[in-house]
């Protein structure tokens, strides 16, 4: 397997040798969104709407790998859900949702959506893996609606 290193002024090059290398950081692309919306490619999302508002993600089969951070740039308590794609049964979160609810032991959680407490700075940042979202923290309280599928440990269960 080729080295690659990705620069901004050749894209991609290979050479010799084992890895990937970033000529720069990669960063995510900036958005302020003042309404409800449906999200289509990774990035930071600050919503100050003036009134809670849903965010619609997208399959999380079309974003593989792709990024997500969405965070209240004001007092509201705004809702993240799933592509209706996904239909009623499919819960398209997963993640440690201690920090807001209680599992008995259960380690992981799936989530149909997730609400952002009403409180400016309030964030959750996720990633897809190509088949659901990875919610990989939280900042501030969120409050998952979960599905009746759980897994974690022994559970037999999956992503």
């Amino acid at each position: 397997m080729p080295k690659v290193k990705i620069t901004n002024s050749k894209g991609l090059v290979q050479s010799p040798g084992k890895g990937l290398e970033y000529e720069q950081t990669p960063t995510l692309s900036v958005h302020e969104k003042t309404e409800a919306f449906t999200l289509s490619q990774g990035g930071l999302y600050t919503v100050t709407a003036g009134s809670a508002v849903n965010i619609t993600m997208p399959l999380a089969s079309d974003v593989p790998g792709q990024m997500f951070i969405i965070r209240n740039g004001d007092a509201n308590a705004n809702v993240i859900t799933g592509s209706s794609a996904w239909g009623d049964k499919k819960a398209p979160f997963y993640g440690n949702f201690r920090s807001t609810a209680v599992f008995s032991g259960v380690e992981q959680s799936t989530a149909v959506k997730i609400a952002l407490e009403a409180a400016s700075g309030s964030q959750v940042t996720m990633i897809s893996d190509g088949n659901k979202y990875c919610v990989l923290a939280v900042s501030g309280a969120v409050a998952p609606t979960l599905s009746k599928q759980k897994f974690g440990r022994g559970s037999g269960g999956g992503v």
